[in-house]
């Protein structure tokens, strides 16, 4: 089966379920059916399977949907989002930790949401390389602030696709429909009894 959903969609839903967004809430905010999802989700997987490592335009388009997915697919944490010296506070942190994964735990975030600061605070540096040349703080007490951390941030990212979804839960009822088959059919107007 050929995949109905863009790539674009595929892969905000993928990254959103990675992260323990509810898929009921995720179908809702973009239009599909739990059905519909199941057979995208299968199909894109055996896409993905054949393509990947193999055709180097499919890998370019799905590196960069996975990009943008996890950009999109976000939720605010403070104040590494606003503040650069906190920033590399928590960096400094991190690099010296023993368990940099266990450090992202226990600092209250997921890997996705470092992975998504380290790539905002990349493109910052890389449009202001002059503040690269700044000493990073030395880890030391009382260790990184603490962090606040928002709400999911999926609905902006997915409801774009909800006139697609629409035409596509149209499309599959409209193929499920019967097909009258051609056959001798009673005339529009039946003679009436006695009336002949």
């Amino acid at each position: 089966m050929k995949p109905q959903i863009p790539l674009a969609l595929y892969t905000r839903l993928c990254t959103a379920l990675s992260v323990g967004i509810p898929l009921g809430h995720l179908l809702s905010s973009c239009g599909l059916r739990e059905e519909q999802w199941s057979q995208e989700r299968d199909a894109w997987a055996d896409v993905i399977s054949k393509k990947l490592g193999e055709d180097s335009e499919f890998d370019s388009e799905y590196s960069k949907e996975l990009f943008e997915a996890r950009y999109l697919i976000r939720r605010s944490v403070e104040p590494l989002e606003s503040d650069r010296d906190a920033w590399l506070a928590f960096v400094a942190h991190w690099a010296m930790s023993a368990a940099p994964s266990e450090f992202i735990k226990n600092a209250g975030i997921l890997s996705h949401d470092f992975s998504r600061l380290q790539q905002k605070w990349g493109e910052y540096f890389f449009d202001h390389p002059e503040e690269q040349k700044l000493d990073l703080p030395r880890p030391g007490p009382p260790g990184p602030p603490p962090l606040v951390v928002g709400k999911w941030e999926v609905d902006t990212a997915l409801s774009e696709y909800q006139a697609l979804a629409h035409d596509l839960i149209m499309s599959s009822q409209q193929e499920a429909a019967p097909v009258e088959e051609p056959g001798e059919k009673p005339p529009l107007f039946a003679t009436l009894p006695g009336s002949a």
